[in-house]
């Protein structure tokens, strides 16, 4: 049993062999995990092994995704509760259930890239069933008598690179620690989410396109953006996804309804091991802030670095003399 709990009903996680489990004897929410879980079968198709089983609060995030109305999604908050695990996963579910998807997960640099998902992508295609082509950073899952499905690995580090994204069309736009990337050439990149695939269509609850005039979604079309990151950096991913309000004169056409942001704690995380919580502790305040608790309102060099929206859970501000004396 772990100091994590279900973030449904409150029940403390159980681990299962190496999967963790809502511990609650009502399975309602277990059948939520199970249905965005991934393993392995034998030859009569029973279920062999679990490969992935997501956490409940892994799981709000599968669920998200198939919203039709959000063409923009970010998974963001503290370090460590799985958010680029989630975002691989998400790719290869979808993936393995669309013939011709394309996608890219991409992280700033070549390092990155390979510190993070490259570490973990050939691996986890070859679990899969899939085909992990190192020399193009491909993973390819096959559709029988159709198109395979793609997701691909990128990263921002040069000029080529860029064009190359920015000449392709995509499913879903997967930027990793997106708060790393500068913001008009990455907002630029989500415009090549768009699509043409009836299968996605169907998944994401949208009409066969060509949509009528009078359709209220006829401006989407399944494709979506599915960002990761911490607080911290370019402050246009706060101003789009956590307060909704990017400058009106700069982005008139903003609209929060196609925003999404969800929250990320690494109490949701039972593979969280302590000492990982400690090393965080050792860093300047306002970058322990942003880390450890997902807090976006601290930035380095503030005047008044008390000032916080909750502290230990709860609704908690700085208040003026004039404020305890009223």
């Amino acid at each position: 049993m772990s100091a994590a709990v279900c973030c449904w009903c409150a029940a403390p996680l159980v681990k299962v062999g190496a999967q963790w489990w809502c511990g609650n004897a009502d399975d309602t929410c277990r059948v939520r995990q199970a249905k965005h879980a991934q393993f392995t079968t034998d030859g009569r198709g029973r279920l062999k092994e679990w490969l992935y089983v997501p956490l409940p609060k892994q799981t709000v995030w599968h669920e998200a995704v198939y919203q039709r109305e959000v063409t923009r999604f970010l998974i963001g908050g503290a370090a460590g509760p799985g958010k680029s695990t989630c975002i691989r996963r998400i790719l290869y579910e979808f993936a393995k259930q669309i013939p011709g998807f394309h996608a890219i997960i991409l992280r700033k640099s070549i390092p990155d890239l390979k510190k993070s998902h490259l570490r973990f992508l050939p691996h986890e295609v070859a679990q899969l069933g899939g085909r992990w082509l190192e020399g193009d950073k491909i993973a390819v899952f096959r559709h029988k008598g159709q198109m395979d499905a793609i997701i691909r690995a990128g990263h921002f580090e040069d000029a080529s690179a860029m064009d190359d994204h920015l000449s392709a069309e995509y499913d879903v736009v997967g930027p990793d620690e997106v708060v790393t990337l500068p913001r008009d050439i990455t907002l630029e990149l989500f415009t090549r989410a768009r699509s043409t695939n009836e299968v996605l269509y169907a998944l994401r609850g949208l009409k066969i396109p060509p949509a009528t005039p009078e359709d209220e979604d006829e401006d989407l079309d399944g494709s979506f953006v599915l960002a990761g990151t911490n607080p911290g950096g370019q402050l246009w991913v706060k101003d789009n996804w956590i307060t909704k309000a990017p400058d009106p004169e700069e982005f008139p056409n903003y609209n929060p309804a196609r925003w999404a942001f969800y929250d990320a704690k690494r109490k949701d995380n039972p593979y969280i091991k302590s000492g990982y919580v400690k090393n965080l502790r050792d860093m300047r305040e306002a970058r322990r802030r942003q880390l450890e608790d997902g807090d976006w309102d601290v930035f380095e060099g503030m005047m008044f670095s008390e000032w916080q929206q909750q502290r230990m859970g709860q609704p908690w501000h700085v208040c003026t003399l004039a404020e305890l004396t009223a």
